[in-house]
């Protein structure tokens, strides 16, 4: 904003499949409003580029960047990687190492975790998910007989968990690790962990 000061940035944050339903409503009611758009997810980037609704950017500096961080016609760009993983509260849970410990009859009504309908990073955490024979479809039957039901998005997830409403939450390892600095900083004595054996998804 220091560079270009006449310019005056009007913004909109909302969870993924809320931004994408405000995106068709804009759409058919005449013409998408927004110029630039984040999202958590390249499917529903993808979507969005086979419906011809992104333009590319052909001179984006790419240098050094992974070719697999960005779309090949350049219609859109990776800004980070984030992988999903177990939340926990260290007064009140006892540590976890992966999924299996996790889902165990004692945890059930004390997990918390993100939906798929709302945040694009729990979309692409479901994806893989149904993608790995070991987990699929049984991973949400799981957390079903265990009594979670997804909702919202990662940022209440983390807060049920550091408020001690809740034991564990499936959350993404970035809003996880800026709590932890947050937490020192302020010398709380909640903080969530992320498990360093747990395989990132």
């Amino acid at each position: 904003m220091a560079k270009h000061p006449d310019i005056t940035v009007e913004w909109m944050r909302n969870g993924t499949s809320q931004l994408m339903n405000i995106l068709a409503a804009e759409q058919q009611a005449g013409g998408i409003k927004a110029d630039v758009l984040l999202v958590a997810d390249s499917i529903n980037l993808g979507t969005l580029k086979q419906q011809k609704l992104l333009l590319a950017w052909p001179e984006a500096p790419l240098e050094g960047i992974d070719p697999l961080m960005y779309d090949a016609d350049k219609t859109f760009f990776g800004t980070k990687i984030s992988s999903t993983g177990i939340v926990y509260n260290t007064q009140v849970a006892t540590p976890v190492t992966g999924w299996a410990d996790l889902f165990q009859d004692a945890n059930a009504g004390q997990i918390v975790a993100p939906s798929p309908l709302y945040s694009g990073a729990a979309l692409v955490h479901m994806h893989s998910l149904l993608q790995d024979a070991t987990q699929g479809w049984a991973y949400y039957e799981r957390l079903n007989v265990l009594g979670v039901v997804p909702e919202g998005g990662n940022g209440p997830v983390l807060k049920a968990v550091a408020g001690g409403q809740m034991k564990y939450g499936v959350n993404i390892d970035a809003d996880v690790l800026r709590a932890k600095r947050r937490a020192r900083r302020s010398n709380s004595s909640i903080r969530p962990k992320v498990p360093p054996s747990l395989p990132s998804r």
